[in-house]
């Protein structure tokens, strides 16, 4: 009898294997460590609950995030045009000053009351938190040379409710390896009594004072954004991480979510996904001054090109990062749909959002989900009448194919005795996590630091044509064409069979090699092989038709880069 009541306990309680530690503890917040992740629990009035976020992030938590996208920006332009990095920092604090214009007042005097909190000038913080809007922006300038080696980014998201169960799982694929997947947190808001605002959830990293990336309210509203690529933009408008906030504070319903985003309009067309966990409805609205547009669908997969027909006259999008998008969208539902019988399980998203084409793990990120700058992988699930459970990315990037700290949702909002458990959702090989892991830094020593060598070195063992031809720009790059040249023939017959933007790319660079070779008259022979095969990349074109009629190409046409999040050559062009 005792045994049969034991064994009715342990299969009853759910078996979370680990009490957070706690860090900091004081009436208005506690901080508590479970494993990687910080969980913080803010209460009071919204400026008090900011400033001592700020505080915060000068004792327990790590400032490192910020600091990254505050000087981001200027960090690009240090390495192109070193004289002007000052001015440009001040002409970006302008941009911002515009930007914030019009976002709700009340936002903003938190995040400044968070900048007195952690030390800092208001705007060195305003500018950290605006990094996604003015990122969005410089490429509504993409036009312009400077700006067609900035790097791309995204996002991929599922939501999908089968048999009783809902998962909703997105990859937060962005700048910031080595700092925003180190340092992950929960931050729980709990307003004073009598407050308006729904208690809130934010996922991000140390220091993510809005829900604008991704999060969930009380309500089991959810919302994470996605980047598009378009010209529709300017500079004003409600900054992106304020509309994500202000729906997490005041949405009971996916109607109540919609109407806030019409309300609030972004100065740039982002694409946010809410999602409602009780209901297990999914929409994706994609929004701007100028265009709103609504999808809802069951399964609902979001990637980053624009799927409602009324903006697209306006995407501004590279051929590299256009096919990729459709690519990860058409791989995510082939998975689904090949899903046979079974409830959604976080299992089968979280194996999704780690998807790679090449099994072992190695670089082709042209058909790849899972990216070089996948910095944080969320997951949240609901069964039946059961309690929400939330899976958030423990490990470094690229996050999706690591392990999750697991939480069950009701717990969180008190945080009293939190416990969690380490979870593997994808069980990845060691071997092919070890790739993942080196994808990952070789791309952040290669953006981030302009280590071409280095990088390179890192993926030697990569055998695939993206390796090689990520190998053989890096080595143009840093002055070694010789041996990029020896990089591209080597490639070369590993070409046949992928797509042909990629096989364009790689003459691209053999043109390139062969007249920083000086030998011109092979490079307009491969330039007039190009021209032939017309191709669909604009800045290609240019650069091939200069090489073919035996002009140097333009500067910001020679200056290649490897795209890491597509395995194409950077460039806005459509």
């Amino acid at each position: 009898m005792l045994r049969s009541i034991l064994l009715l306990f342990l299969f009853a309680t759910p078996a979370w294997a680990a009490n957070c530690l706690v860090v900091d503890e004081s009436p208005e917040h506690s901080l508590k460590r479970c494993d990687s992740v910080h969980v913080l629990h803010l209460r009071g009035k919204p400026e008090e609950r900011a400033k001592r976020m700020g505080e915060l992030l000068r004792t327990q938590l790590s400032p490192a995030s910020i600091q990254y996208f505050a000087h981001r920006l200027a960090d690009l332009v240090h390495k192109e045009v070193a004289p002007v990095r000052f001015l440009f920092e001040l002409l970006g604090n302008q941009i911002v000053r515009l930007q914030y214009r019009a976002a709700p007042r009340g936002l903003v005097e938190e995040l400044d009351a968070m900048a007195a909190g952690l030390g800092v000038d208001a705007i060195e913080l305003r500018r950290a938190m605006a990094l996604p809007d003015t990122g969005v922006l410089l490429n509504v300038l993409g036009k312009q040379p400077f700006f067609q080696a900035m790097p791309a980014a995204g996002c991929t998201s599922v939501a999908w409710n089968n048999q009783g169960s809902f998962v909703y799982g997105r990859n937060l694929d962005f700048p910031g390896v080595g700092f925003w997947d180190r340092h992950p947190m929960i931050l729980v808001v709990q307003p004073e009594p009598g407050s308006p605002e729904l208690k809130h959830i934010v996922l991000g990293a140390d220091g993510t004072l809005f829900g604008g990336i991704t999060g969930m309210n009380e309500a089991g509203i959810t919302f994470a954004v996605h980047q598009n690529y378009t010209q529709d933009g300017g500079l004003f408008g409600v900054p992106m991480l304020f509309i994500g906030e202000e729906v997490l504070r005041h949405a009971r319903s996916l109607d109540e979510a919609q109407a806030i985003l019409e309300r609030l309009r972004p100065a740039t067309l982002w694409t946010f996904v809410i999602t409602d966990l009780n209901s297990g409805q999914a929409r994706a609205v994609e929004s701007s001054r100028k265009h709103f547009a609504v999808r809802e669908m069951n399964p609902l997969v979001q990637t980053n090109h624009l799927m409602n027909p009324a903006p697209r006259g306006d995407e501004f999008i590279s051929v590299g990062t256009k096919t990729n998008s459709i690519y990860r969208m058409e791989k995510a539902r082939e998975i689904l749909d090949s899903h046979g019988p079974g409830a959604a399980s976080p299992q089968a998203v979280a194996r999704i959002l780690a998807y790679q084409e090449d099994q072992t793990g190695h670089l082709m990120a042209y058909k790849d989900i899972l990216k070089s700058i996948t910095i944080q992988t969320v997951l949240f699930a609901k069964k039946g009448a059961e309690g929400a459970r939330l899976f958030l990315s423990t490990d470094q990037a690229p996050t999706a194919g690591g392990k999750y700290a697991e939480f069950a949702v009701a717990d969180l909002w008190e945080g009293h005795d939190l416990r969690f458990q380490i979870t593997d959702l994808v069980q990845t090989p060691p071997a092919k996590r070890q790739r993942q892991i080196e994808i990952s830094e070789a791309g952040r020593l290669y953006f981030d630091h302009h280590e071409f060598l280095a990088s390179a070195a890192i993926l030697a063992r990569h055998e695939t044509l993206d390796a090689q031809l990520f190998r053989a720009v890096a080595h143009l790059q840093a002055g070694k064409a010789a041996e990029a040249l020896s990089l591209v023939e080597s490639a070369a017959a590993l070409a046949s069979k992928e797509p042909l933007y990629i096989q364009q790319s790689l003459e691209w660079v053999r043109v390139a090699t062969l007249l920083a070779l000086q030998r011109e008259p092979d490079a307009r022979v491969r330039a007039q092989a190009l021209l032939a095969q017309s191709p669909a990349n604009h800045r290609l074109r240019a650069y091939a038709t200069a090489v073919a009629g035996g002009h140097s190409p333009p500067t910001f046409l020679s200056n290649l880069s490897f795209e890491f999040f597509t395995g194409d050559l950077s460039g806005r062009e459509r």
